[in-house]
């Protein structure tokens, strides 16, 4: 399969049972899903993904079955975002070699606008990886504003 990033990429959630644990039965179902209404792709540990929320099994354990269930027909996007550099780049290279063909990244939460800083995080990310990120601007979630000029400048 080769990489493609246009279309539209499902944003799944985290399936959660009653007792709150990742409901790794509905995982496989969801990809399928996300197949069959056509998209390209799917990302998990978005924001819809509630990755905060997870423990590092429970998000191990989520891109372990999504790249299971989509292996060979949807490319697979994982959301690696986290405060610290340190743990953005652990989590992007342990995705990558989970399986995922691309992840997506968020910029942390910063108490001033510093895009030096900002960009010295994206070069740490990519530092590692053999597979290409996907820059999250997402600004109501971040409270972070990246203006087209520093997206342009990441690439």
């Amino acid at each position: 399969m080769s990489l493609e990033l246009e279309g539209i990429h499902f944003m799944m959630p985290t399936p959660f049972d009653d007792d709150g644990k990742v409901d790794e039965a509905s995982i496989g179902p969801l990809v399928e899903m996300a197949a069959r209404a056509g998209c390209r792709g799917v990302v998990c540990l978005g924001v819809m993904g509630e990755a905060p929320r997870l423990s590092d099994v429970e998000r191990n354990l989520m891109v372990e079955r999504v790249v299971e269930a989509a292996k060979g027909h949807l490319p697979v996007t994982v959301g690696t975002t986290a405060t610290g550099t340190e743990v953005a780049v652990q989590r992007s290279v342990e995705a990558q070699q989970m399986g995922a063909d691309t992840v997506m990244v968020a910029p942390p939460p910063i108490g001033k606008q510093n895009l030096d800083a900002l960009f010295e995080y994206y070069q740490a990310v990519t530092s590692g990886l053999e597979i290409p990120v996907v820059v999250q601007d997402y600004p109501q979630q971040s409270g972070v504003f990246m203006p087209p000029s520093f997206i342009a400048r990441l690439h």
